[in-house]
């Protein structure tokens, strides 16, 4: 919900031009993204922006020019607006530490105290795998993984394989693929930071699916639209 506020309200920002309001706005969201969703959504955030500032570089340094003023204004009001909040503060503080356990998992590919377990979502990950053989066109049914082994494999693909074959993923991650030829189609045409900003919304999206069963996902589902 969250995600796809941020990412409402920078569309509404770019579409109405409402700089200050779309800036206090986003940055409030993020606040409440860092210290309260998920490892994978913090880090799709990260991933998506610097995949959108690198395809569109000259657009990232014109909007940051043109808004860096307004930034550094509305970014100082909200640093000193958490740290005068001990409770905000240590709340922030977990989120961050969540972040970096995640990235600590990603590195060393093992366990670590307090988080899923990496050895879990391998496991998952094999049974997906030797499910979905058995199956590969149509794959074994509507929530079968989770009927079968009492959890989802905490992975879309994964999860579109076992339940519904290569049909199944070929036609979910279509909606990606799509996206990505519209914005390719469009690039010519004086659209100012829009494109930038769904193709950062794109690759978050599409990273966050590696770790989590996107594909029951109302806000993804409307993104995508």
């Amino acid at each position: 919900m969250y995600l796809f506020g941020l990412f409402s309200v920078l569309l509404f920002g770019w579409y109405t031009r409402l700089k200050w309001l779309s800036l206090i706005i986003a940055l409030v969201i993020m606040v409440h993204i860092a210290a309260t969703t998920s490892i994978k959504t913090n880090l799709g955030i990260v991933l998506g922006a610097v995949a959108a500032a690198v395809m569109y570089a000259a657009t990232f340094l014109r909007v940051l020019r043109r808004n860096v003023v307004a930034l550094s204004i509305v970014a100082a009001a909200l640093v000193f607006a958490v740290i005068s909040n001990d409770a905000l503060l240590e709340r922030l503080q977990i989120g961050v530490d969540r972040v970096s356990h995640g990235v600590e998992i990603l590195q060393r590919r093992e366990d670590v105290v307090g988080n899923t377990s990496f050895n879990d979502r391998a496991g998952w990950q094999s049974l997906g795998v030797e499910g979905w053989l058995r199956s590969p066109l149509f794959g074994n049914g509507v929530e079968a993984f989770r009927l079968d082994n009492g959890v989802t494999s905490h992975s879309t693909p994964i999860d579109l394989l076992y339940n519904s074959g290569v049909i199944g993923f070929l036609a979910f991650y279509a909606m990606f693929v799509s996206l990505g030829l519209r914005l390719v189609q469009v690039r010519g045409l004086a659209l100012g930071s829009l494109p930038s900003l769904i193709f950062g919304g794109l690759v978050c999206y599409l990273f966050i699916t590696l770790s989590g069963t996107m594909h029951y996902n109302t806000f993804m589902a409307i993104f995508s639209q």
